[in-house]
């Protein structure tokens, strides 16, 4: 239980060192305000919290809130800054694949087809759109972060994490409508993604 320990505190420190690296390589200012700092660091508490509450392993438990954490990570990058970095997204791929190897390696191939089913949704969507609308729909930022989701989730809830997004993402949609009299100009993905994976996760743990 220690070893985990330690492992959970270096993968938040390396977490937040990683969260360094993009804010200098998008050239954006990290937590700027009181509020971001606030809201940052409770949802990161708050995601510690959320795994604690699953009925799993203690080890599993350490394991799962670095995944809570990581999304966390990316909605909150995506939220602000209009990116989801690439750094942020191949950890989380890489990290699900490699616990996958870890802990159930008879799920492997499932996380594989998940990232690849999880990349190519998203594409195939953004290209079909950028084909009729002449613009761009869902960037590969999106799918870099819903392939991340497929290693952790598996392949059979891709399809359910992006309804879930798409439907939370219109429903935001639809509340800004009424409040500013206007549909918003653009909308991030990334927060709907994070927010639908968690969701699916705690649906697989407590069903």
């Amino acid at each position: 239980m220690m070893v985990m320990l330690a492992v959970g505190l270096l993968s938040l420190w390396y977490l937040r060192w990683q969260w360094v690296a993009c804010c200098h390589e998008f050239s954006v200012a990290g937590l700027s305000n009181r509020h971001q700092v606030g809201l940052f660091y409770s949802g990161i508490v708050a995601s510690v919290l959320l795994a604690l509450f699953l009925p799993v392993s203690a080890p599993q438990q350490v394991v799962l809130s670095l995944f809570f954490v990581q999304l966390w990570l990316l909605m909150c990058f995506d939220g602000w800054y209009g990116y989801l970095p690439d750094k942020l997204s191949y950890t989380l791929l890489w990290s699900g694949l490699l616990w996958c190897a870890y802990d159930a390696p008879w799920l492997l191939q499932d996380r594989v087809w998940g990232a690849a089913l999880g990349y190519g949704l998203p594409w195939i969507v953004g290209t079909v759109f950028a084909l009729l609308r002449g613009k761009e729909g869902l960037g590969r930022g999106d799918a870099k972060f819903l392939a991340g989701i497929g290693a952790w989730l598996g392949v059979l809830a891709v399809p359910y994490v992006l309804f879930v997004a798409s439907a939370l993402a219109l429903c935001y949609a639809v509340v800004q409508r009424c409040r500013a009299a206007s549909w918003p100009t653009m909308l991030y993905f990334g927060p709907f993604l994070g927010l639908a994976a968690g969701i699916m996760l705690v649906v697989q743990y407590w069903r």
